[in-house]
């Protein structure tokens, strides 16, 4: 086995900066573009990485390779930002993609290959409501009540040309007021909502709170969900008591303000790697000495003030890009993490 003994300390220039990947690159300057001029991996970069980067700073498409964007990736792009519909390559969107797409842009209506969505419900019935030549008849349209929620969720103008009420059941009511709550004077399956259902309207639509009639039906999880979207409705929990190590740190996470009611005894070490990740000023309630580096990259990304206690040399690739992301100041830090960098073998 080889000991620190048998390693020798070398000087390097940089080594920081070497350390980070093509997504590395493009997960930091989708934070932080100011550090494009350091950056030597642009042709390491896949489409996963350029769909995220210029959904996030456009102005890096001149160094794009487009053919490197899948169809998933033309996906994600797009909802992120519709000026690049020109440089798409639509034979590359299938219809299912196109229906998805629609929900989210339809002003690319004139842009659909309609043939390629005749093949699902869904499709033909967003062809009925959306093609300007088509004639709406709802009655000569196979779909299910799933499709006619999607439409309704997302396309909520189109809702009046739809006979959804009859064809909806707690569940798909449930998930239409989620996103369109103007529509609950239309629902008649209030009574019907399970626990499942509530615990999902809740976290988007809290003002529905006084209809729910299964509040002791929620399990400690779903509270814990319910709780990090809607600290609200936090008089309404009766099991604070029992709440594990997994619940306070979904909690916390999301809502520190929390923290006195918490038992912190029951936050094991991988719940602290989770909490500490969100919530990096709860490092002086933790044994630091279980920290692992990521760990603490996601510590000084939240609370820079704890810098001093990190050993830079540790850091690599991943754990630079959470670092800068949040804290560009600790640039000159990654010019120097390898001037001490270990590198094993005997001394020259």
């Amino acid at each position: 086995m080889k000991t620190l003994e048998s390693k020798t300390i070398r000087p390097t220039t940089g080594l920081g900066w070497v350390t980070l990947s093509g997504r590395n690159w493009a997960e930091l300057l989708a934070a932080q573009p100011r550090f494009a001029d350091r950056c030597d991996k642009w042709g390491e970069m896949d489409g996963v990485c350029w769909a995220w980067l210029l959904g996030r700073q456009p102005q890096f498409a001149g160094r794009c390779n487009w053919s490197r964007l899948a169809r998933n990736d033309w996906m994600s792009l797009l909802r992120e930002d519709l000026r690049f519909a020109d440089r798409c390559d639509w034979s590359k969107i299938s219809g299912e993609n196109w229906c998805c797409l629609l929900m989210d842009s339809p002003q690319l209506t004139d842009r659909c290959d309609w043939r390629k969505t005749e093949r699902s419900g869904l499709g033909r019935l967003l062809s009925a409501l959306m093609r300007k030549e088509s004639k709406f008849a709802r009655q000569t349209i196979a779909c299910s009540a799933f499709d006619v929620e999607r439409v309704v969720s997302f396309l909520p103008q189109f809702a009046d040309r739809l006979n959804f009420r009859n064809r909806f059941d707690a569940s798909n009511w449930a998930n239409v007021l989620c996103r369109q709550p103007q529509f609950a004077d239309r629902c008649d399956k209030w009574t019907e909502l399970s626990a499942q259902d509530w615990h999902f309207l809740l976290q988007k639509q809290p003002q529905f709170a006084g209809r729910c009639d299964k509040w002791e039906e929620f399990d400690r999880r779903q509270w814990a969900w319910m709780l990090a979207r809607q600290p609200e409705l936090a008089d309404r929990c009766g099991l604070w008591s029992e709440f594990g190590g997994s619940e306070w740190t979904l909690l916390l996470s999301h809502q520190p303000q929390f923290a006195d009611r918490c038992d912190w005894e029951k936050i094991g070490k991988e719940d602290w790697r989770a909490l500490l990740a969100w919530q990096p000023q709860f490092v002086d309630r933790c044994d630091a000495r279980t920290l692992s580096r990521h760990d603490w990259a996601n510590v000084i990304a939240g609370r820079p003030e704890f810098a001093a206690r990190c050993d830079w040399r540790k850091l690599n690739g991943n754990d630079w890009t959470t670092i800068l992301k949040a804290q560009p100041q600790f640039a000159c830090d990654c010019d120097r993490a390898g001037q001490f960098a270990i590198v094993s073998g005997a001394a020259p």
